[in-house]
């Protein structure tokens, strides 16, 4: 697995050295060696897949962090988690926790919150409707650049200098 590292690390720096700018699909290198450590293998290379895995892929670590560095326990342990998630007797007794958990509301309670959700769908629904109503500008308005060069030109005409770019 070391010899993995380090083709991934000499990749990243010879990309990183030839390209001025880095496109995140270099990214996915690091998320490869992630991979075929955790799980012994490729299992997506997608970028929007990848993503994903920074969140399963430390949610996993942090279930698991009690075995240490024992990383065949850490993917056995893995694996029957998956498995028992698939399992329909699992999800029956998860979804009788969750209703045993669920928070009991008053139907005073539940009434206010439908008025409440109605009252902001209405002024969605407004806002949006004024914004389709609303009449269309009209006029000379300046472009972006017109206004930078009429900025940098009062700058330089009163001595002081504009900062461009905000930096």
């Amino acid at each position: 697995m070391l010899e993995v590292w380090s083709v991934i690390s000499k990749l990243d720096r010879l990309w990183r050295k030839l390209s001025v700018n880095t496109p995140p699909k270099v990214h996915s290198w690091q998320h490869l060696g992630d991979n075929l450590e955790r799980l012994r293998g490729m299992l997506y290379h997608q970028e929007s897949k990848i993503e994903v895995a920074h969140q399963v892929g430390k949610a996993t670590d942090l279930r698991f962090r009690a075995l240490g560095g024992n990383i065949e326990r850490k993917i056995a342990c893995s694996l029957q988690y998956q498995a028992n998630l698939a399992d329909p007797q699992v999800k029956s007794a998860q979804e009788e926790v969750r209703a045993a958990r669920a928070r009991n509301f008053s139907e005073d309670s539940k009434r206010k919150r439908q008025d409440q959700a109605e009252s902001k769908k209405k002024v969605r629904t407004q806002c949006l409707h004024d914004i389709v109503e609303a009449e269309e500008l009209e006029g000379e308005y300046s472009s972006m650049i017109e206004l930078l060069m009429a900025d940098q030109r009062q700058a330089t005409s009163s001595g002081t200098t504009a900062a461009v770019g905000g930096d």
